[in-house]
């Protein structure tokens, strides 16, 4: 599935904020992958099935399992009717807080968005409409 880089954000802060209310108490031990950073690096090609639009994020208590669901970014036909596909992905909370700290790395990693208009910023500077035609270097 491909993914925007503030939903990952978003995603991995909210993996953090829930662990934290229901209490985690994993011992601080090395991350899963932290062995092997491969394990979580894509195999090319890369041909993603669908384009995430929401996604939601649950516990299920009785078996201590973290649960993301993911919604395809669907635009209504001109019917106005519309099928998203739906991926659900279950784990243990340690396997979840080692995602979502490798998802803050990955995202932390990545070029900086603008303020203005959101858009990634590159080192040469980016053309920002919200700038009304000033220079890109003052947006860095």
């Amino acid at each position: 599935m491909k993914i925007e880089k503030q939903q990952v954000q978003a995603l991995a802060i909210g993996i953090s904020q829930l662990l934290e209310q229901i209490g985690d108490v994993l011992p601080n031990c090395a991350p899963i992958w932290s062995t092997s950073t491969t394990r979580m690096t894509l195999e090319e090609p890369v041909y993603p099935a669908f384009m995430i639009g929401q996604i939601g994020l649950g516990y299920d208590e009785a078996r201590a399992l973290v649960i993301i669901i993911a919604q395809e970014l669907v635009v209504e036909d001109a019917e106005g009717s519309s099928q998203a596909a739906l991926a659900r992905f279950v784990a243990g909370r340690e396997m979840m807080r080692d995602f979502s700290e490798h998802a803050l790395a990955l995202v932390a990693a990545g070029r900086p968005t603008c303020p203005l208009c959101g858009q990634p910023i590159d080192p040469r500077g980016h053309f920002c409409p919200p700038s009304n035609g000033h220079s890109t270097s003052l947006i860095q």
